[in-house]
């Protein structure tokens, strides 16, 4: 049985785990099942997975050192543009931010980690173990993190059911 998931999001293991991270995407492209093996064929690299040896949802690590970064350049930014105003207007302006500002880190973190991605786990040809991470982005773009992990709870399953059975 041939299936594809057309359009699917990869990441390899260093970039999932990297603290200094701002995406999670290494490269995307579609991924064909068929006869115990599958096949990402994305704009940079294909891969081919052959023995795979475990299926996992992960969610990848959350990239503090970049979060921090980021929320830092905002901050400067902010002060930057608050600089340039009138001192009026600096005590409303700031009543305007600390609500934003105070939800936006939580909702980095939550983004971060409400992204479930699949882990294969394989060996390549070399008999060594590999670690490949999928995405379906089929719906990305049209809905919200909710279709987004129907489709990878999908293709997890669809994974798994190639799989080789232990015992």
């Amino acid at each position: 049985m041939k299936k594809t998931f057309p359009k699917v999001w990869f990441a390899t293991e260093k970039l999932i785990h990297s603290p200094t991270r701002l995406i999670n995407l290494s490269d995307y492209g579609s991924l064909h099942f068929e006869a115990g093996e599958l096949q990402f064929t994305g704009r940079k690299r294909s891969l081919k997975i052959k023995n795979i040896k475990s299926v996992e949802l992960i969610s990848p690590r959350i990239p503090w050192i970049s979060l921090t970064l980021s929320m830092a350049i905002l901050l400067i930014f902010v002060g930057f543009i608050l600089s340039r105003v009138s001192s009026d207007s600096i005590f409303m302006i700031v009543l305007m931010l600390v609500p934003f500002l105070s939800l936006l880190l939580p909702f980095m973190v939550f983004a971060q980690k409400a992204v479930l991605w699949v882990e294969i786990t394989f060996t390549d040809d070399e008999n060594m173990l590999r670690r490949a991470y999928f995405l379906d982005g089929s719906r990305l773009i049209l809905n919200t993190f909710g279709s987004m992990l129907d489709d990878t709870l999908r293709m997890y399953k669809e994974v798994s059911s190639l799989r080789p059975s232990a015992g």
